[in-house]
């Protein structure tokens, strides 16, 4: 038996797997995923200052709650989808099995946080035109995406919603 060593895209940690033979479902995800594993440190922006980052991070708060706000009026989604958001929190019940997301936003360390009912916690730094986990190089707009399709069952857009976002940001400043 082999054992094979894999990094979890959700959770950022190393897992051990006990096969007896790779299959190629297997090699194929494997392969893709350490293709696009985490960004070169350029991607990141370790020197956005306090300034910038707050100002960015409140238009692109509000940006993603208003997103969040239309989801919730998609004929898929229950009564009890609920967005409220206010004092750098935004907090999303999504009506479905008691899952509950907050995003917030941590100016010490100049990151987004992500609670997720499904993933856990992420803490995503400023890249360039979107918001990376460090650990993986995962975009937040990919982690919104793939669960709220996984709990809604419709493409929420949360990656097409972030490009335009940023187009405008950047025409504005």
């Amino acid at each position: 038996m082999n054992v094979m060593k894999s990094l979890c895209t959700v959770c950022g940690r190393y897992r051990s797997l006990s096969i007896s033979q790779p299959t190629q479902a297997v090699k194929r995800v494997s392969a893709r995923y350490f293709q696009s594993s985490a960004p070169p440190p350029a991607q990141i922006n370790r020197s956005i200052s306090e300034e910038d980052f707050i100002h960015l991070s409140e238009e692109y708060l509000s940006f993603l709650s208003e997103h969040l706000d239309a989801i919730g009026a998609r004929p898929e989604v229950t009564d009890l989808y609920d967005v409220e958001s206010g004092s750098d929190v935004i907090t999303v019940n999504t009506g479905v099995r008691n899952l509950r997301y907050v995003i917030n936003r941590q100016t010490p360390n100049r990151q987004i946080w992500l609670s997720s009912p499904i993933s856990g916690p992420w803490r995503f730094d400023y890249g360039v035109r979107t918001w990376i986990y460090r650990r993986t190089g995962e975009r937040m707009v990919f982690v919104l995406d793939k669960e709220f399709l996984d709990i809604f069952k419709f493409d929420p857009q949360f990656a097409h919603a972030e490009d335009q976002f940023f187009d405008e940001f950047n025409s504005r400043n």
